[in-house]
């Protein structure tokens, strides 16, 4: 099926507006649709990894109204706002590391809670404001915002509420003695039958105030003794309610009890005494038939209801106590639930309340059930029974009424229609560790945590992926709805603005029996297509009823692929590929030529041997000329059907055409790739060019005007100048992913094997860094530049980024996967590089990264250089001048020289030295003395033929 002109070719072959009915004026009948959608756990495009938690100690995670997520770790908090990952530590003003719980306030506030108190952070600044003393401590476990913006907090010591400053702590009687006297702390015991009172155990005797166990180490805190057994050992051995324990049998235990109870060796103890600043070191023995009881009311979780109850989860022991604030005065406001009341006990409860309003409770302790209450009754769920463990760590109800628990070694359970299922970290790409967060962000996504690990990002409930199974989707109406086929030969519509808003129908609401395809022409004229009495197939709905007509003789059906509507308005469409001679089928290709006022149609049919004898697709070029797909491409200019001989790679089976009108025709083959032609010649797209794969399944053109192929091993798009070989999740290869379609919204349609996917294209653009530059760059004027970008959410891994580069404003280079470019031989001067990042939908970055730098000029252009070369030439012409004066200086002495000799009436001369002696030089009076007149022949001699005798010279 495909589109004619860009600025229609969103709408046409597309749209469906109003819903089917039959030739005879049938009454459709309303059946609603339920549709099924896939796991999507197991969709492993909706999942994003983020490894900066990994090594972190990851322990908890919160969403800010802002949309920022932020999350508890080892060293302090966290926060990602999508693109920056922020860190804050002690040195920021955190209270005490590890973070145990984070709460974010309705106005933005921030609450971190520790083994050491509650630190807030406004905006600003974290500032500590739990406890006010300076060495006590309270482990925190949970934070929470009520209804009526107060917070509560579980705490060691029992649930803290902070209204108007104002801090309460609601405990047991027996907690108290151990607490001294908190500053700006109001104290209020529960009633005693609230609390559960517990014997104590053979062992030390000794009780303290530490965090629930969360299956890794808290913070190095000193635990203090809030209970003794009476007479019991470490009564015996001088420890006292108040002492802080800061080291028992060498380290601090993460669970006390275990450390504390028990029968065997004593125990070396060391602890800073209350009254005082010593270090008591001691031996606790162990014993056994310890007397007397205590209450704990240490808690690990606090939730409100919507009633505006509290539910509180007790660490150790795991009851559950419900406390109604507006009956505070009442001992009746507090109700304990225990294993009487038929809850499956465990240590650590996380309690939540779903949508039909059950409370559900979940515990880190192993063989222990989840826990359901309706009101009057607890039921147990054991997930044992469907191959998971009995160790829970979280527990969260999504919008959609999902309940998902976080497990032991990344298991993940959900519950829907009374039913469990269950993952494992096979199936995900999480670790083996404790699910210890979950989070539904407002955007739909589930973020899950892994204890110490990183933190992965499920695309769970956003618009962006719809997975619908045994729905093949055709068209968009204007009204916004969706209309689709279905493998058992029905038409599924989605309609958000009718009631019930999914309906089915079928041949008996009057359509075709086999409908392959919907389609709306430009007029408004709604077609089906497809078979009916197993013959070739097409109905008209003329506004009240559909008008059925059957082309025996073209073949069993028309083929979906082909119908299209051309520029002038006509419909065409071809036979499908099978057809049986002996029954009549001709095959060919339709063409609607009228309508007349009393609905007649009048239909040509093109067939063989001059028209092919079928048609995998239909498109057309701006000249008017139709094109099919069959074993080669045919085109019909009007009058005649024509067989195309080259391109050579054309003449096979070919796959997938789009005819864009202006935009010119895009044709897919099976082996070599995709072909463009411009209305004058073939342009030949293949792997080395950017495609997935040479063997094209279906090709479209978007709104953008960006082509996209779909091949054998994945999606590929074209921008007009580069190709992005993966432009969907490599999950969309092969099968998988045979078709694209793009609605009326906008949104991307990908046929896969068992349905259809919705695709909604992001629009948030990414965002560019440039790392590595230079401010100054010497010559020759080579320098690198190095970037990279961010895709909010990581939408599109960093890895798929692309990036297009420019140098002093000029046009921007093609998008690639270049993380760097080295620029060779600048000119001098300043230069502004810039560089923006476009992610998988092609959003680019409106705000490109921008460096300015500076080439130094060679150092012959440098003014040390040209100083340095105008003093060396000012002294090269002084010298001059010196050297010019001195030869005249030489000259004038030269010439009174030879005055004076030549004027002398005595004779000289100068020879050269040796026995010879060669004459130099004679003045006038020598050359007469020998007899010449022409000194120039006397010099031929030499001084030893001027002798007589020349042994006498």
């Amino acid at each position: 099926m495909n589109a004619t002109h860009k600025t229609y070719f969103a709408t046409a072959t597309l749209c469906l507006v109003t819903l089917l009915a039959g030739v005879w004026n049938t009454a459709w009948a309303t059946v609603p649709y339920t549709p099924k959608h896939p796991e999507a756990v197991t969709e492993s495009w909706r999942w994003r990894i983020f490894p900066e938690l990994k090594e972190r100690g990851f322990r908890c995670i919160t969403e800010a109204p802002d949309g920022a997520i932020w999350f508890g770790v080892d060293e302090g908090v966290m926060r990602y706002d999508g693109v920056t990952w922020s860190i804050f530590t002690v040195a920021d003003g955190l209270i005490g590391v590890p973070i145990n719980t984070l709460c974010a306030g309705k106005d933005g506030t921030i609450w971190a809670g520790s083994d050491r108190g509650i630190s807030k952070f406004d905006g600003q600044t974290w500032h500590p404001i739990f406890p006010l003393e300076a060495n006590a401590y309270w482990p925190i476990d949970e934070i929470i915002e009520t209804s009526s913006g107060t917070l509560w907090a579980a705490t060691g010591w029992g649930a803290l509420h902070i209204q108007d400053e104002q801090w309460t702590l609601y405990t047991s009687a027996d907690m108290v003695p151990g607490l001294g006297t908190p500053e700006n702390v109001k104290i209020i015991q529960i009633p005693n039958d609230s609390v559960p009172e517990r014997p104590w155990l053979d062992g030390m005797g000794i009780s303290v105030i530490k965090g629930g166990y969360m299956g890794i180490r808290r913070g190095e805190f000193p635990m203090t003794i809030w209970a003794l057994a009476p007479n019991g050992p470490g009564e015996k051995a001088g420890l006292q309610i108040g002492d802080r324990i800061i080291s028992l049998n060498g380290n601090l235990s993460t669970i006390p009890h275990i450390a504390i109870n028990g029968i065997g060796l004593p125990s070396p103890v060391v602890a800073e005494q209350k009254q005082s600043t010593d270090t008591l070191k001691v031996s606790v023995p162990r014993e056994t038939g310890l007397l007397g009881t205590s209450r704990n009311f240490s808690l690990s979780d606090v939730y409100e209801d919507r009633d505006g109850n509290l539910w509180f989860g007790l660490s150790w022991g795991g009851e559950i106590i419900r406390f109604t604030p507006s009956n505070a005065a009442s001992p009746e406001s507090w109700q304990l639930f225990d294993a009487n009341d038929g809850l499956v006990l465990g240590d650590r409860p996380i309690i939540t309340q779903t949508s039909d309003g059950a409370i559900w409770t979940v515990s880190n302790h192993t063989q222990q059930d989840i826990n359901r209450y309706d009101g009057k009754t607890w039921t147990n769920f054991q997930m044992k029974s469907i191959g998971g463990s009995e160790i829970h760590t979280s527990i969260l109800e999504t919008r959609d009424g999902t309940l998902w628990v976080g497990g032991h070694n990344g298991s993940l359970y959900a519950y829907r229609n009374d039913a469990w299922t269950m993952w494992n970290s096979k199936d995900t790409p999480l670790s083996q560790a404790r699910i210890i967060g979950l989070l539904e962000t407002q955007d739909g996504a589930l973020w899950l945590g892994g204890l110490g690990q990183e933190v992965a990002r499920l695309d769970l409930l956003t618009n962006r992926w719809t997975h619908y199974e045994d729905l093949n989707f055709q068209c968009q109406t204007a009204n916004g709805a969706q209309w689709f086929t279905t493998p058992d030969r029905k038409v599924v519509c989605f309609d958000p603005l009718s009631t019930p808003q999914w309906v089915e129908y079928g041949p008996e609401d009057g359509i075709i029996d086999a409908p392959r395809v919907i389609v709306q022409m430009r007029n408004g004229t709604l077609w089906m297509a497809g078979s009916h009495q197993n013959g070739a197939a097409t109905a008209r709905f003329d506004g009240t009823s559909w008008i059925k007509k059957i082309h025996k003789n073209v073949a069993f059906s028309i083929e979906a692929e082909s119908v299209y509507e051309s520029l002038d308005g006509t419909l065409w469409m071809a036979a499908e590929l099978g057809r049986d001679q002996g029954v009549g089928h001709l095959g060919g290709v339709l063409q609607l030529l009228r309508i007349d006022k009393d609905g007649n149609e009048t239909w040509k049919h093109h067939t063989p041997p001059g028209a092919p004898t079928f048609a995998a697709g239909i498109g057309q070029t701006l000249d008017g000329t139709v094109w099919c797909l069959a074993n080669g491409l045919s085109h019909y200019n009007g009058q005649n059907w024509q067989v195309m001989r080259e391109p050579k790679a054309l003449t096979s089976f070919l796959h997938g055409i789009w005819g864009t009108g202006e935009g010119g025709l895009w044709v897919g083959t099976r082996a070599y790739g995709l072909f463009h032609y411009n209305n004058q010649t073939w342009t030949q797209y293949g792997i080395r060019d950017g495609l997935a794969n040479n063997r094209i399944k279906g090709v479209i053109q978007t709104t953008d005007g960006s082509v996209w192929a779909s091949t054998d091993k994945g999606v590929s798009r074209f921008d007009g100048k580069t190709w992005t070989t993966q432009a969907l999740p490599a999950d969309f290869s092969g099968a998988n992913a045979s078709s694209l379609r793009q609605a009326r919204d906008g949104a991307l349609w990908i046929r896969v094997t068992d349905g259809s996917i919705r695709y909604e294209f992001e629009k948030i653009p990414p965002k560019t860094e440039i790392t590595v530059w230079a401010d100054e760059v010497s010559q020759p004027g080579n320098t690198t530049v190095s970037w990279q970008g961010f895709d909010p959410w990581r939408s599109t891994p960093e890895s798929e980024l692309q990036y297009a580069w420019r140098l002093e404003g000029q046009e921007w280079s093609p998008f690639s996967g270049q993380t760097s470019k080295t620029l060779l031989a600048l000119s001098s001067g300043k230069h502004r590089f810039e560089v923006k990042a476009r992610d998988r939908d092609f959003n680019e970055d409106l705000t490109p990264a921008t460096i300015h730098f500076s080439v130094v000029p060679p150092v012959w252009q440098q003014g040390w250089f040209l100083g340095l070369v105008g003093v060396f030439v000012v002294g090269i012409a002084v010298q001059s001048v010196r050297l010019v004066k001195r030869d005249q200086h030489l000259r004038e002495s030269e010439e009174r020289y030879r005055g004076l000799v030549d004027n002398l009436p005595i004779g000289i001369y100068r020879n050269t030295p040796g026995a010879e002696g060669q004459f130099l030089m004679l003045n006038p009076a020598m050359t007469k003395i020998f007899g010449y007149d022409d000194v120039g022949v006397f010099l031929k001699h030499s001084v030893a033929d001027s002798y007589r005798n020349p042994e006498q010279r």
